[in-house]
């Protein structure tokens, strides 16, 4: 083809400008897995179930380049990981597996006639396989072992209430006891399968008991902040607790604070909390960890350590329940 002399440099910019376009799609074609591990974590393991006749539910994960779908059972180790130390007793492990499996469930969804549970509507924590890789460094590969193994143990089990889906709480260490479903009214229809028991090997937990020091200053700032108000200044302060002696409510004059609230709003570890009022700071102590509903990960680790069954650990701190293979 013959070019004008008048046009040879615009043809030669043209041609510059398709060579650099076709460069930048070239590296961008290169870097794409990369980009997709970025932003999709692909050291989650992805379903492949176009064959399979009778496929696992899978968790569905947003990201922007899309949905990833990852299998529940899969889905499981990352959560594992983040919610439950990996060297406690195997038959804790198990009971942990199905309690979180269960919370998956009751969020589930179906979409063309499979199970599909949405990440964003999970509450619990994850740990990629590198997050886990990096947490028990060279532990990983027999803590990853045992939490798949406790995962594969009780495959597809979840508990049931009343032919009900349910939505098992827990938690690491309580003050001695859990708390009743009856404590908050609000809480009654989601955790009726609660029951009130005795942790009396939670005191050995090195999690059991914590003491934080608050400056004045900063206590009544804090204060005057749950209160919604500019300034506080000391007032008596009444602690409500429960039967779990768990501060339920906090009363200020006319005003009351959860008791839930309050304990985050100063970083405690539990709500079974108590004050003590020294000349330039107050002393807040604590027992237990968490907030004290339902599996106490502790108390059921003494236990299966002293033989109980993941089965029987579950039974006993909640009521009524049944255990059931929703899916294979």
């Amino acid at each position: 083809m013959r070019i004008r002399k008048g046009n040879r440099k615009k043809a030669e910019k043209r041609r510059g400008k398709a060579g650099i376009i076709l460069a930048t799609l070239l590296f961008l074609l290169f870097l794409m897995p990369y980009g997709i591990s970025f932003f999709a974590e692909t050291d989650r393991e992805v379903i492949h179930d176009e064959d399979d006749p009778s496929p696992a539910p899978f968790v569905i994960c947003k990201n922007l380049l899309g949905r990833t779908r990852i299998p529940l059972e899969t889905y499981l180790e990352g959560m594992m990981a983040a919610v439950i130390p990996a060297q406690y007793h195997q038959e804790t492990l198990k009971a942990q597996a199905v309690i979180l499996r269960s919370r998956c469930f009751f969020h589930a969804e179906t979409e063309n006639g499979e199970y599909v549970i949405p990440e964003d509507k999970l509450q619990d924590m994850y740990l990629t396989k590198v997050q886990r890789q990096s947490l028990w460094g060279d532990d990983f590969e027999e803590y990853d072992s045992r939490i798949r193994q406790a995962i594969e143990d009780t495959r597809g089990i979840i508990m049931m209430w009343e032919e009900k889906l349910i939505n098992p709480p827990f938690f690491r260490v309580s003050n001695g006891t859990t708390r009743s479903s009856q404590v908050y009214r609000k809480y009654e229809q989601f955790y009726e399968y609660i029951k009130r028991v005795e942790c009396k090997n939670d005191i050995r937990s090195e999690d059991y008991a914590d003491l934080i020091t608050v400056p004045k200053q900063e206590f009544k700032n804090i204060i005057a902040k749950l209160l919604k108000r500019e300034t506080w200044q000391m007032e008596k302060i009444i602690l409500h607790r429960d039967e779990s002696d768990y501060v339920k409510e906090v009363q200020i004059g006319t005003d009351w604070i959860d008791g839930e609230a309050f304990r985050a709003a100063f970083g405690l570890p539990s709500a079974g909390f108590s004050f003590r009022d020294e000349p330039a700071e107050i002393h807040i102590e604590s027992k237990g960890m968490g907030h004290g509903f339902g599996f106490s990960q502790f108390e059921a680790n003494e236990q299966a350590v002293d033989g109980e069954t993941w089965q029987d650990v579950l039974f006993y701190f909640f009521r009524d329940i049944k255990l059931e293979k929703i899916v294979s």
